[in-house]
């Protein structure tokens, strides 16, 4: 665990790199003043492939490989067991609970790219017409947007009982494994 929280560190600071050293860059003078723009918009598409882009393509594979892997084990378990589960009440019950865990991550990924994909392509957008006060404006409100969904994402999770009673857990430190080793 500390070593996925390390990589997060890591990577974090590897993206914001390159806008910390080209802020020292930035200067006021005219002649500059062509290289520092080309310098910010170039900054402005990295950030946008680097923050958004590639993780979404990372995301929407993961989640597509997930629903191919449930779906694939449920018929090994259903094929196998099927003499054992006499009862078809067992059998929706288990579909069910794969279905629902799938349709949460799927809502999750959706409202993600709903409220985040606007502002990267506007970002992008405002690459090429940085003047255009639309154009800012978008930019401002779907940064906002963007925004909103840590505000939404709370409530998402909030309709799927196991993730509910991981957070009640979590919160109250009633974690069996956390009572027992401590936080790591």
């Amino acid at each position: 665990m500390r070593l996925v929280i390390t990589g997060v560190w890591v990577t974090g600071i590897l993206v914001t790199w390159p806008t910390s050293i080209s802020s020292g860059a930035t200067t006021t003078t005219v002649s500059d003043e062509q290289c520092s723009v080309e310098t910010i918009n170039n900054l402005i598409v990295f950030a946008a492939i680097i923050a958004f882009f590639i993780p979404l393509i990372i995301l929407l594979y993961t989640n597509i490989s997930i629903s191919c892997v449930v779906r694939n084990q449920y018929k090994k378990i259903q094929a196998q067991v099927n003499s054992v589960w006499d009862n078809s009440t067992s059998r929706q019950y288990v579909r069910s609970r794969q279905r629902h865990a799938i349709k949460t991550t799927t809502n999750l990924i959706v409202v993600f790219i709903l409220m985040w994909m606007p502002y990267f392509c506007m970002s992008i957008v405002y690459v090429c017409y940085p003047d255009n006060e639309i154009v800012q404006n978008l930019l401002y409100y779907f940064g906002w947007l963007g925004y909103a969904n840590s505000a939404i994402n709370p409530w998402l999770y909030a309709h799927n009982r196991d993730f509910r009673s991981a957070y009640k857990q979590l919160l109250t430190c009633k974690s069996e494994d956390w009572a027992r080793s401590g936080p790591k």
